[in-house]
C-alpha cells in the first residue's frame, strides 16, 4: 500500500504542476508519472472497488457519451461512481482519473468504476482492472495509422475478453461487433442491444444506398464476418449499422436482449420504447431524451442495457436523462460571447456523416471545421475524403476551417463543390474562433466540428474568449 500511496501522491503533484505551470488539462500526465513510480498502481486502485462494479466501454465511436450516460444512470440509482469523464481513455489517462479521485490515504471510495477504454489499450487496462461488464459500441475505420483495418481493431477487443467475468454487451445491429459473440469466454453472459426502427431508416441491400439528400452512406463492413459474402440489408440506419443477413451462410443479426423502438425523433428530442424480455420481469417502458442523432440513440440503448444489468430502474434512468447535459464536445451546447455554440467531435467518416446530418437540419447554422493530425487525432487524414462534405453545398454562409490540416480541409470542401471564395481558412484556432464569432448573427448557432486535440484546445480558449 505504501507504493500505491507514493505513486498516487507523486501523480497528484504532477497534476498540480501541469495545471499551475503549463495550464494543461492534466488528463494523462499524472498517470504517466504514477505508473513510472509503481507500474501496478492501477491494479491496486481498481482492487479497492467491488469487482462486480467495474464496467468498461470500448469501440470506435460513442464511448464517451455512453460512459457518461452509464455513470449518470448509476448515480441516479443511487450509487457512488468514479469514471474517466474527461475522455482520456488509455492506460495513463485512466490511471490519472482514478488517482485524482482518491483521498489523502490513496483510497478510492466507489461502488462502480465506469471506464471508457481505447480499443488498442483495452488488454493493458483490463489486465490491471478486470471488468465485470464490457460493452462494445461499434467498429468504424478510425486512425488507420494506429489501429490498422477493422479486423485488427476487433482482435484488440476480443483479446481482452478473458479479463471480463460477468457480461459482454454487443451492438446487434453492427455486423462485426455482433460476430464477437462467438468468442465469449466460458461463463460470461452475452447481451445484445439493437434498434427496431427509425423514422428515416433505409430499406435497401445495395451498397450504394443514398442518405437523405443523395449523398452515399460510407460503408465500413459490407461482407459477412463468417464467410466473406456481401451482406444483405432489410434496414440500414447508418454506415453498416442496421438489420442484415448473409444469403450464403445464414449469418444474421442476433435477437437483441434489449430492443429500442423509436416512437419520436426530431432535431430537439427523441422518445424510445425499451423492451428487455431476457432481463427479468421488466415491462416495456419509454425514455425521452434531448440527445440528438441516430448515433446517440445507440449510445443511449447501450447505456440502458448496462443500467438494467446493474439494477437501475427505468424511473432512475429518466430522472438522469432529465438532468443530463452531455459530455464536452459531444453535442455540448454553450454560450460564448453571447453566441450559441454547439461542439460536435468528428474523427472518422461514419461519425462525420451523422454530425453533418445534424448540421444540415439547421437553416441557421454557421460552421467551423478544425482538423489536427496529432497522434491522438490520427496522423492520416485521408478519411476526410470518405466523409460526405457534399452535404454542405447548400450552405449560404461562409465556411471556416482551422487547425494544422486546415489546408487539406479547404481542398476537400472545394472538391465537394463549395466555391473557394466561400471558404475562410485560418490555421490558428484562436484567431479563427474570434473571426467566426464576430460573424455569427444573434439568430444563428455556431457548430464547431473539431478533431480530438482541437477539442482539448477549445477547453482552454473558452475562458479567454468570454
Amino acid at each position: 500500500m505504501l507504493k500505491t500511496w507514493i505513486a498516487v501522491t507523486t501523480g497528484k503533484l504532477a497534476a498540480w504542476a501541469s495545471k499551475t505551470l503549463t495550464k494543461g488539462a492534466g488528463t494523462s500526465l499524472p498517470g504517466v508519472v504514477a505508473l513510472k513510480v509503481f507500474p501496478q498502481v492501477l491494479k491496486s486502485l481498481a482492487h479497492q472497488v467491488p469487482k462486480q462494479g467495474i464496467i468498461g466501454i470500448t469501440g470506435t465511436n460513442g464511448k464517451t457519451t455512453s460512459a457518461g450516460l452509464i455513470a449518470a444512470f448509476l448515480e441516479a440509482k443511487p450509487t457512488q461512481v468514479i469514471h474517466n469523464q474527461l475522455g482520456a481513455n488509455m492506460l495513463s489517462g485512466i490511471t490519472s482519473a482514478l488517482l485524482l479521485q482518491t483521498d489523502s490515504t490513496a483510497h478510492l471510495k466507489a461502488d462502480h468504476l465506469v471506464l471508457e477504454i481505447d480499443e488498442a489499450s483495452l488488454t493493458k487496462v483490463t489486465a490491471q482492472a478486470p471488468l465485470h461488464t464490457l460493452a462494445v459500441t461499434n467498429l468504424f475505420r478510425d486512425q488507420l495509422d494506429r489501429y490498422g483495418e477493422l479486423d485488427t481493431t476487433a482482435q484488440f477487443i476480443t483479446n481482452a475478453f478473458p479479463n471480463v467475468s460477468g457480461a459482454i454487451i454487443l451492438n446487434a445491429d453492427e455486423p462485426l461487433v455482433a460476430s464477437m459473440g462467438k468468442h465469449l469466454p466460458e461463463g460470461v453472459k452475452p447481451l445484445f442491444f439493437g434498434i427496431q426502427n427509425l423514422p428515416f431508416g433505409q430499406s435497401d441491400s445495395d451498397s450504394s444506398v443514398q442518405a437523405d439528400g443523395g449523398v452515399p452512406f460510407p460503408l465500413e463492413v459490407c461482407s459477412c464476418p463468417s464467410c466473406g459474402t456481401d451482406l444483405s440489408y432489410t434496414h440500414r440506419f447508418y454506415a453498416q449499422v442496421g438489420h442484415y443477413h448473409c444469403e450464403n451462410c445464414g449469418y444474421q443479426r442476433p435477437t437483441p436482449s434489449v430492443l429500442g423502438t423509436v416512437l419520436k425523433q426530431s432535431p430537439a428530442e427523441a422518445v424510445l420504447q425499451i423492451e428487455a424480455p431476457t432481463l427479468g420481469k421488466i415491462e416495456p417502458f419509454e425514455l425521452k431524451t434531448s440527445l440528438v442523432g441516430t448515433f446517440n440513440l445507440y449510445n443511449l440503448l447501450l447505456a440502458v442495457t448496462v443500467g438494467l444489468l446493474h439494477g437501475v430502474s427505468p424511473q432512475a434512468m429518466q430522472l438522469a436523462l432529465n438532468e443530463y447535459e452531455g459530455v464536452f464536445g459531444r453535442a455540448e451546447r454553450r454560450t460564448v460571447q453571447g453566441k450559441a455554440v454547439q461542439v460536435l467531435l468528428i474523427k472518422n467518416p461514419a461519425g462525420a456523416t451523422e454530425v453533418l446530418k445534424l448540421v444540415e437540419q439547421d437553416p441557421n447554422a454557421r460552421l467551423l471545421i478544425a482538423i489536427n493530425d496529432d497522434y491522438a487525432d490520427g496522423r492520416d487524414v485521408s478519411w476526410l475524403w470518405d466523409a460526405p462534405f457534399e452535404r454542405l453545398t447548400q450552405a449560404t454562409a461562409p465556411l471556416f476551417v482551422s487547425g494544422r490540416r486546415s489546408g487539406d480541409m479547404a481542398v476537400r470542401l472545394q472538391y465537394a463543390g463549395i466555391p473557394a471564395n466561400a471558404i475562410i481558412e485560418q490555421e490558428t484556432l484562436k484567431t479563427c474562433l474570434k473571426q467566426v464569432l464576430d460573424a455569427v448573427q444573434p439568430h444563428e448557432t455556431l457548430y464547431i466540428l473539431p478533431t480530438y486535440t482541437v477539442l482539448l484546445n477549445l477547453r482552454t480558449l473558452w475562458d479567454e474568449l468570454n
